[in-house]
């Protein structure tokens, strides 16, 4: 049997980890109530998953010229990103909050690959422009 391909997990980022971190309820009552703090933990989050990534790229290493993710091969290193807890937003609050973040792990890896749900379509104008 030949080698089998090692796929990366997707990051954990942005709003989708502040949600993972204090529970949807918390999250979004956060946005208002303290946004320096969830500011914060975006911006530690978004470290960690450059950090991560990194990692697994360098321990999983290429396959077929290409790389893989847990369900997909990409011919370039490409950042998975979500937009699962920005679906419940104001598309203003992605576009102000969230999409600078994103552009940011794509500006670092050179290229991402964005996941969304059928509600997170209206997020369409904003996130066409990462």
């Amino acid at each position: 049997m030949g080698a089998q391909p090692a796929g990366l997990l997707e990051t954990i980022d942005v709003l989708n980890l502040v949600v993972a971190l204090r529970g949807a309820t918390d999250a979004y009552a956060d946005l208002y109530l303290h946004p320096a703090e969830v500011r914060m933990v975006m911006e530690r989050g978004l470290q960690w998953n450059v950090d991560r990534l990194e990692m697994q790229w360098r321990e999983a290493g290429p396959f077929a010229d290409g790389w893989c993710t847990i369900v997909d091969w990409l011919p370039e290193k490409t950042v998975w990103l979500s937009v699962d807890a920005d679906t419940y937003c104001r598309l203003e609050v992605y576009a102000t909050l969230s999409r600078p973040y994103m552009q940011r792990l794509i500006d670092h890896f050179g290229a991402g690959w964005q996941h969304l749900h059928a509600p997170g379509v209206r997020l369409l104008p904003e996130i066409i422009r990462l």
